[in-house]
């Protein structure tokens, strides 16, 4: 296949809309037919498209009416303007966060509270604050109980000048989280309110005549304001108790006023706070300024030596939230505390995860052990209750061994049970997108070879199986349809009893030439290194194949899915036994045939710690693969040091105390940090870059704040140095994921024309 069909494939694959979120409009969850099935809901879905013409994202909405008869789907509006929006709890309000351009091209920013087809509030908050924070570890997305207010993040205005004319205060530093995070603001809690008071306020200091619209007015947006204590944290993912209750993360500083990049890093210093706002704060909008809602009271009612996130209200009685231990593993085992509002006492529902469990209840009995490997979750739904006889549950999913499984956790004693639902046989990986508060949720299943598919699932009682209605699934071209069919899924485990963790997810065409043996495969160890492989899909991962690869994705020790013991036994051993579990997994595919030695059978491609990995193995087993990608790989861990936003990976990762300790030798004078520097380079690639043998392709993101783009840079002239064949392409304006439309594309096809160049 040439590089444009490859291409062509790639653009087709990756288009194939992807639903991100659902949440129920209404739910009548009283009717209920015989066979188990529901009454009418209807569904605001989400979805995201990659559109490769003008090379951006864009975001699709559209409603599905669901009744026990059938279901009926509205089209697609194209919402690529609407960066965020969410529900209310009764389902009756709509709150859309908007950027859009003004008519001379500037920057609009809107927020806009809808009822059905009526817009009931909206607000100009363009010079308020900055653009909209919508990614999970800061968004805020909660009406208020009485549905007169909202509270969202954005990135707060950055002050022109502070007390007696400090002009050079705009210049002063403030430390932000890192990766992904380089180009904004800090961000900062607004709440909007709307509604009687709001407008009478407004009235009494407006003449009519300057009153446009009584809809415009009737609205107040005020920047949430935090007394300034000492290592005050930065708040985010906040959500309403009452209309004078707040609760959030607190995102905090380590000693040395240092936020640690917090992309992918559940670990950080963090806590849940709770935040009392003043009865009445109706005044009107002072144009002089942003006003603000000065803060009456902030407690952290979480422990000091936990990192948290998530936080989550279930039927205004209890506050759940994911935990986990902060430094050591950038992610690991959660596990979910609770909060009564009641008694005021907080406590462990489900505890960290040492080695998988065999859970002993099931929803659905006689199929098989229920493995439970432990809470690896990145956020709860954002709607995660469910009711059944009476109990409340919470829904959600984690990660366990290679998909991602439905569990129930009851909120009473914290049992969790696995949610089997019915598919076919065939396994799939499973993600929650909502419930409805009830006894109904909407859920996404995927393989490898099959894109997203949506369903209603709904409960009647923990001792009946789930009932699943189809809602939805992407259209495809006949054509893919039957590539897509063509694609066999396996899965091979290590044969060591104790090796059990290590796993590889294996996807080739079952298409083969008459006498035809393996097809070329590309080794690909993910990053972390505490990621995991599942079979969910992935457009970049079926590309490849169907570009003539076998693909095998290793799951090595560290991965996660299989316990928190699993994750910290490769602490201090990077380098060492994640290589020996690829190189073992190497060999596993050769013995059972999915692989060939010898010129142009083995590639390997890792980006992050997966070119890491990719260093070491052409490093210190140059003859197994004829040619490697490396994607921002770390390369000499001691130089990273003073440029990632992860200082503490490069130590606690090899097994070193964050932050370094200061030794003295005996006549008080401070040691040199050289054996240090000596030990992390040690384990790094560049210890065994002489011996590298395989061509070299280096991809690296310009802005990349996690793994610096020195750290490629100079693997590749040590490359070239040594009279290696080694090539690179720079990605202006890309992080460490290489995030932007045509750069994804552009080093898919670089890959496929480096492993050709190599077969």
């Amino acid at each position: 296949m040439t590089i444009v069909d490859s291409s062509e494939l790639y653009c087709e694959l990756s288009s194939i809309p992807s639903f991100s979120d659902a949440r129920f409009i209404t739910s009548d969850s009283a009717t209920t037919t015989g066979d188990g099935d529901t009454g009418a809901s209807t569904i605001r879905v989400t979805s995201s498209v990659v559109d490769h013409l003008r090379n951006t994202r864009r975001s699709l909405v559209k409603h599905i009416i669901t009744t026990s008869s059938g279901s009926f789907i509205t089209p697609a509006q194209d919402a690529s303007d609407a960066v965020s929006s969410f529900v209310s709890s009764t389902g009756s309000l709509v709150a859309v966060l908007r950027e859009t351009q003004g008519q001379n091209g500037e920057e609009k920013r809107f927020v806009e509270v809808w009822k059905e087809n009526s817009l009931q509030a909206i607000a100009d908050v363009t010079k308020i604050h900055g653009s909209f924070y919508t990614d999970a570890a800061f968004s805020s997305s909660s009406f208020s109980p009485s549905e007169s207010a909202l509270c969202y993040t954005a990135e707060e205005n950055s002050p022109e000048t502070e007390e007696n004319d400090k002009s050079f205060d705009k210049m002063r530093f403030r430390p932000l989280m890192g990766e992904t995070y380089k180009e904004r603001k800090r961000p900062g809690i607004f709440i909007m309110r709307w509604g009687e008071e709001i407008y009478q306020a407004k009235k009494s200091k407006f003449s009519s005549k300057d009153i446009p619209s009584r809809i415009i007015l009737s609205t107040l947006v005020k920047k949430l304001a935090h007394p300034v204590l000492p290592g005050a944290p930065v708040f985010g993912q906040a959500v309403f108790k009452s209309d004078t209750v707040l609760y959030a993360t607190g995102y905090e500083k380590t000693s040395d006023d240092r936020f640690l990049g917090l992309y992918a890093c559940g670990n950080r210093p963090s806590g849940i706070w709770a935040i009392t706002l003043p009865t009445d704060d109706y005044e009107a909008v002072d144009d002089k300024g942003v006003q603000t809602i000065k803060v009456v009271s902030m407690k952290k009612i979480s422990p000091d030596d936990q990192a948290c996130r998530s936080p989550r209200i279930v039927k205004d009685k209890m506050l759940v939230w994911l935990s986990m231990e902060r430094g050591g593993p950038h992610l690991s085992c959660s596990r979910l505390d609770s909060f009564d509002f009641d008694t005021g006492h907080a406590r462990t529902l489900v505890d960290t995860v040492a080695e998988p469990l065999v859970l002993p209840d099931s929803l659905s009995p006689g199929i098989g052990q229920d493995l439970f490997c432990g809470l690896f979750v990145d956020q709860l739904p954002m709607q995660p209750l469910l009711v059944l006889d009476g109990e409340s549950y919470i829904l959600t999913h984690a990660t366990c061994t290679h998909y991602n499984a439905l569990y129930l956790i009851a909120l009473s004693d914290g049992t969790v049970r696995r949610l089997h639902l019915d598919d076919g046989g065939v396994e799939y990986s499973w993600s929650i997108l909502c419930t409805d508060s009830f006894n109904r949720f909407v859920c996404r299943r995927s393989k490898s070879n099959a894109p997203g598919e949506l369903f209603l699932g709904t409960l009647t009682s923990l001792k009946s199986s789930p009932t699943l209605k189809f809602l939805d699934k992407p259209k495809l071209s006949p054509k893919l349809e039957r590539l897509l069919s063509d694609v066999s899924i396996d899965v091979i485990y290590n044969p060591d009893p104790n090796l059990k963790h290590v796993e590889t997810i294996v996807l080739r065409s079952s298409v083969h030439a008459e006498g035809e043996g393996p097809k070329p495969c590309i080794f690909m160890p993910h990053g972390g290194p505490h990621g995991a492989y599942t079979i969910d899909f992935s457009s970049m991962y079926i590309s490849f194949v169907l570009a003539g690869y076998t693909l095998a994705l290793p799951n090595y020790t560290g991965s996660l899915g299989y316990g928190e013991k699993n994750v910290k036994a490769l602490i201090g051993k990077c380098g060492t036994l994640d290589v020996k579990d690829c190189v073992d997994a190497v060999d596993l595919l050769v013995q059972k045939g999915y692989a060939n030695r010898g010129k142009g059978s083995l590639f390997v491609y890792g980006g992050s710690h997966g070119g890491f990995l990719a260093g070491h193995l052409i490093g210190q087993h140059p003859s197994i693969f004829s040619a490697a990608v490396m994607s921002n790989p770390v390369t000499a861990a001691g130089d990273m040091i003073a440029t990632t936003d992860i200082p503490d990976w490069c130590y606690a990762e090899f097994g070193q105390e964050y932050p370094p300790p200061v030794v003295k030798d005996a006549d008080g004078s401070v040691q040199s940090k050289l054996a240090l520097y000596a030990t992390l380079q040690e384990a790094s690639p560049i210890a065994h870059v002489n011996a590298v043998q395989a061509p070299v392709l280096l991809l690296i993101g310009e802005q990349d704040q996690r793994v610096p783009p020195s750290q490629g840079k100079n693997y590749y002239h040590a490359l070239r140095q040594r009279k290696k064949i080694a090539d690179m392409l720079y990605f202006p304006g890309n992080g460490h994921s290489l995030e932007q439309v045509e750069s994804s594309r552009l080093a898919f096809e670089a890959a496929v024309y480096w492993f050709g160049k190599f077969k």
